[in-house]
């Protein structure tokens, strides 16, 4: 949704079908109900904020939906379009084959991959928009027009497996993080041994070559001198 809403495209046609998209996914409207949707089905609500008062086209389910910023912002964009004038419309939707071919393009340009429709439009405001976000699931339902709980419950389940799958990742960058504090301590450990031998093996090399000068130097002392120097060596 990010990407799409940051994509800014040359055809003004485009740009009007992604400004669709956006608002039923901050609305949770379906491509019928959006097509239908007249400016007079937009007032105010008991909490003095921009609702959506209308029904569902295909279950005439009473929809209560209020209006987000970002949806009252797409909507105004379009309060001077000459099809929303003369229909009185909120949006100058297309054909649904039309509207479909140019989300595939909106897909293809933003790098998605999935078959973009509006019923991923709702999808995203069932979970990602409400759902997500701490909203209750029978708000939920009654924003989607749903006749009961059952069909929202959908939602519900498809965003505990998308938390599953999340939280999946989560525990494997975990595994991955203390497999590399097992490795570090691990090479920690191996170098302090080495530098352990090191020392030991310096310190033999040191005594080797300190012995070896020490009998050259006896060899060339008077043997009191010698004895002298090897009583001394002793005390050290």
């Amino acid at each position: 949704m990010k990407r799409i809403t940051q994509k800014k495209f040359e055809s003004d046609r485009i740009n009007q079908v992604k400004d669709m998209f956006l608002f039923s996914c901050y609305t949770g409207l379906s491509y019928v109900d959006l097509q239908q949707l007249k400016i007079n089905d937009v007032c105010e609500g008991a909490d003095g904020e921009k609702w959506i008062f209308t029904k569902r086209q295909k279950t005439k389910t009473a929809t209560h939906i209020p209006l987000l910023q970002e949806a009252v912002r797409l909507m105004e964009k379009y309060h001077d379009h000459p099809k929303c004038i003369v229909s009185n419309l909120a949006f100058p939707v297309l054909t649904n084959q039309k509207m479909n071919s140019y989300l595939k393009e909106i897909a293809d340009c933003c790098g998605i991959k999935i078959n973009l429709t509006f019923h991923i439009a709702r999808h995203t405001f069932a979970t990602t928009i409400t759902l997500s976000n701490g909203v209750p699931i029978e708000s939920v339902s009654k924003m989607l027009g749903h006749s009961n709980l059952i069909q929202t419950q959908h939602y519900a389940k498809t965003l505990d497996i998308k938390v599953g799958q999340d939280m999946g990742k989560l525990r494997n960058l975990l595994s991955e993080k203390r497999a590399n504090i097992i490795f570090i301590k691990c090479i920690s450990s191996v170098s302090a041994i080495n530098e352990c031998g090191l020392f030991l093996f310096s310190s033999a090399l040191f005594f080797h070559f300190w012995l070896m000068a020490t009998v050259k130097l006896m060899t060339c002392l008077s043997p009191l001198t010698a004895l002298i120097v090897a009583f001394a060596v002793s005390l050290l």
